[in-house]
């Protein structure tokens, strides 16, 4: 039964990361609802089997042997009753295994989403042209491909235009006088991280810089 929760919560985050690209908030609030339930029911369950075995065991219907509770039951004199201590046993366990797979689960998405995601998460796509127009939100995918197989340094607005369509916004610089185009990619680097976007700098009229990016300030 236990195993069985802890699936639930290993596999939790896949749904959670693929949420999160489109409904932040609440696939966060969805998260930590399912995560609270999650170890609330493994806390009742963990103390209800040791209070069952120990009273087994005052039956004599099961041996100490072949029961799992905490050595400390049997403490005589103690300012806290057994059922309590048992109680502030498991619950320490508990919130212990939920920090531990809480940053495990963090970690793993974040090294997912920075080192590997077009793999593990997303799966790169060939670019096409036609799919990036009509079907903004599922851009991501292609970025790569985009990026290595049709180089955008030196091309003007117009090719840019003729490739990509137009950007979703653009900026230009009070300081440089560089014009940036920004492109929305549909996706989200890690949750809840802002949208990744493709960042495209213009000087003298052409490209001279394309990268996926986060939105930042021009100067």
């Amino acid at each position: 039964m236990y195993q069985l929760f802890f699936i639930l919560f290993l596999i939790s985050p896949a749904g959670f990361w693929y949420a999160t690209n489109q409904h932040p908030v609440e696939a966060g609030w969805a998260s930590l609802v399912f995560y609270g339930l999650t170890f609330a029911v493994l806390f009742i369950l963990k103390v209800t089997d040791a209070l069952g075995q120990i009273t087994k065991m005052e039956a004599g219907e099961l041996s100490q042997l072949d029961a799992e509770v905490p050595i400390f039951y049997e403490e005589e004199g103690a300012m806290l009753g057994r059922s309590t201590r048992i109680r502030l046993h498991y619950l320490g366990e508990v919130l212990l295994a939920g920090f531990l797979l809480a940053g495990f689960c963090y970690g793993a998405n974040y090294v997912v989403s920075t080192q590997a995601e077009e793999i593990l998460r997303y799966g790169a796509q060939p670019f096409d042209q036609a799919a990036w127009v009509a079907t903004p939100d599922k851009r991501y995918p292609m970025i790569l491909d985009l990026l290595q197989s049709h180089p955008l340094a030196g091309k003007t607005p117009e090719e840019v235009t003729a490739l990509l369509g137009a950007p979703n916004a653009s900026q230009t610089s009070p300081t440089t006088g560089a014009t940036h185009w920004l492109f929305g990619l549909g996706t989200r680097d890690h949750p809840p991280g802002p949208e990744t976007i493709l960042h495209l700098t213009f000087q003298q009229g052409r490209v001279s810089d394309a990268r996926r990016t986060v939105p930042v300030s021009v100067p």
